[in-house]
């Protein structure tokens, strides 16, 4: 493998890693309180980590499309009454979250089958550079993956709603004046 190409697939992990340990910030509601132990089953995930990739929690990562008005379907959905959604809209959006969720927690499953992998190279002291570069990248495509099913899930909501209840989103939750 030549170095570049190696350069950027460590590149790429790095990217993974960094957006789940960025989640505790940006999106206090997945830390769902749950009846799990106080430690993560995963030594290298908080608790608070580890439960949001098991239940397809955002974790901020659908962010910028989220600022930009393209809301997200959960949050539409949270406020039917106020945005006045009708029938067909809330199906369109329950079949986004569904489509969303499905993706996420396939997604989240590897994450954390890898991620206990490394855990368990290093416990055993079998680490070396091409295992970690292995599962580094695996995890740096699937934490990919799961990003686009949370950003997708966002382009569908947009399509789904009116310029109208997209202003009225944003009035609401704090995007525009």
């Amino acid at each position: 493998m030549n170095r570049t190409f190696k350069i950027f697939l460590i590149a790429v992990a790095f990217t993974g890693k960094a957006f789940s340990q960025h989640n505790q910030t940006v999106d206090k509601t997945s830390q769902e309180v749950t009846d799990e132990p106080e430690k993560s089953p995963i030594k290298s995930l908080s608790l608070s980590e580890y439960n949001a990739y098991k239940h397809g929690k955002g974790m901020g990562l659908a962010k910028p499309a989220e600022l930009n008005s393209y809301p997200g379907p959960m949050h539409v959905l949270d406020l039917e009454k106020e945005l006045k959604l009708s029938a067909l809209q809330k199906t369109h959006l329950t079949a986004a979250i569904e489509a969303m969720k499905f993706k996420a927690l396939e997604m989240a499953g590897f994450i954390l089958a890898e991620e206990k992998k490394i855990n368990e190279l290093f416990a055993s002291g079998k680490a070396n550079e091409g295992s970690i570069i292995y599962y580094t990248n695996k995890i740096g495509l699937y934490q990919a993956e799961l990003r686009n099913a949370h950003l997708q899930a966002h382009l569908k909501a947009r399509r789904i709603l009116s310029p109208d209840q997209i202003k009225k989103y944003n009035r609401i939750r704090g995007y525009s004046n």
